[in-house]
């Protein structure tokens, strides 16, 4: 059920990539697989796409340590490995991962990790709770309201006081206030990202 979307216009375009990390999925270990074949030929073509931010969605966390209880990628370094291998291969600049399956909202940042740093938002609960578990790389608050929700905002042009960027919201909805707050400058998720930083 792997799939892709675009949205706005070239200037403002906005990819979003849908993983299957389970129909195809090998049993856990070193050399085991999540995505198959096929689904890796086509996550390497659409990564070559034009787009200016790339959102790809996982079902399981992305960067949670090997050793959690829970499902993770880490418990699959071969095929981890080659997801950023690919995702470096294609140049691809604008990558932000998000996941679900743990009751809570955090974010998880690893350094250089894709040519510029790799960053995960993680949200998933609604209406359910459970105890955050250790994650080796998470670098903000836990959210853990039982009625939540989450927002990604994308400012998408430049103002006179700022530079484009997303921000990954958490809220408790009971309160309609925000446990959760993480920016993102777009020229963090570029490559050679200190030139850019300056032309912007």
């Amino acid at each position: 059920i792997y799939h892709a979307r675009y949205f706005g216009p070239p200037e403002q375009r906005l990819q979003v990539l849908l993983l299957d990390g389970r129909f195809n999925r090998d049993d856990e270990g070193p050399h085991g697989d999540t995505l198959g074949d096929q689904q890796w030929a086509w996550l390497e073509g659409e990564l070559r796409q034009p787009a200016k931010l790339r959102l790809i969605v996982g079902g399981y966390q992305f960067f949670l340590d090997q050793d959690s209880k829970f499902e993770t990628w880490s418990k699959f370094p071969t095929a981890q490995q080659r997801l950023w291998k690919t995702i470096r291969d294609a140049h691809a600049d604008g990558v932000i991962f998000l996941a679900g399956d743990q009751h809570y909202g955090e974010v998880s940042r690893v350094q250089d990790l894709l040519g510029y740093d790799g960053i995960e938002f993680m949200f998933c609960g609604i209406n359910q709770e459970e105890p955050h578990v250790f994650n080796s790389h998470r670098v903000s608050p836990v959210a853990h309201a039982k009625n939540a929700y989450a927002l990604i905002d994308i400012q998408w042009q430049p103002q006179e006081a700022d530079v484009p960027h997303l921000v990954f919201r958490c809220f408790d909805a009971d309160r309609d206030a925000p446990e959760l707050t993480y920016r993102v400058n777009f020229s963090e998720l570029r490559h050679n990202h200190d030139d850019a930083a300056v032309t912007e």
